[in-house]
């Protein structure tokens, strides 16, 4: 991982899919930028890409926030972190990736197949980092749910010259877990004693995510 590039631990955590996708396109199998079929938008600080497999007859959508790439880029989610009622400030670096497929150019029934990785980057280890076996706690307006953890990657380097140490966590929320994001005003993430809110451009990439996995839409 090269210093201060923490978007390469999503590469590493899902590698194999994204590789897949890039041969996939180099055959030309994904057709042109403008096609239906393979759309990339950059809205709200967000990259959304979706990829149907004829061969599959599946789709995938992918969203990266935030979205950082040679055409696009956008700051890091750098948010104010409450660890133990104490308001840590631009310390801590976060990355979500979600990744959910379908059968179909359209889900004709609400999606199962559902990831949600988040990368936090960190220049210490002395700083707060996720507990092990964490737990993700997201807070939607009044809605309070749990979502499912069923990977963590623990705090490391690539190469002991990289800037940042970084972790990940992998887990698994329901499309009901994603409406609820995309329709909320105010969004809370915890990670064991800590906390951090979302900010409005990235609860409103999660209603862009949404438009996507709704049976009917698009």
């Amino acid at each position: 991982m090269k210093k201060d590039s923490s978007l390469l631990t999503l590469a590493f955590v899902f590698s194999l899919c994204l590789t897949f996708a890039l041969c996939c396109a180099s055959a030309g199998k994904l057709g042109a930028a403008s096609d239906p079929d393979h759309i990339i938008d950059y809205k709200h600080g967000a990259k959304l890409h979706v990829q149907y497999i004829p061969a599959k007859n599946e789709t995938t959508v992918y969203q990266y926030i935030p979205a950082n790439d040679a055409n696009h880029k956008e700051p890091p989610l750098r948010p104010d972190l409450i660890v133990s009622g104490q308001t840590i400030k631009g310390k801590h670096t976060f990355e979500f990736f979600d990744m959910v497929s379908f059968k179909g150019r359209k889900p004709s029934t609400i999606p199962t197949n559902t990831s949600l990785s988040i990368t936090h980057a960190i220049s210490s280890r002395k700083e707060w980092h996720f507990p092990p076996k964490a737990k993700l706690t997201i807070i939607a307006d009044s809605y309070s749910f749990d979502v499912p953890v069923y990977s963590q990657i623990e705090l490391k380097k690539d190469d002991p010259s990289d800037a940042e140490f970084y972790e990940v966590l992998i887990t698994k929320p329901t499309y009901e877990m994603y409406t609820k994001i995309a329709k909320a005003r105010d969004v809370t993430v915890q990670i064991g004693t800590a906390s951090f809110k979302l900010d409005a451009e990235s609860i409103a990439s999660y209603r862009d995510f949404i438009g996507y996995l709704t049976p009917g839409n698009k």
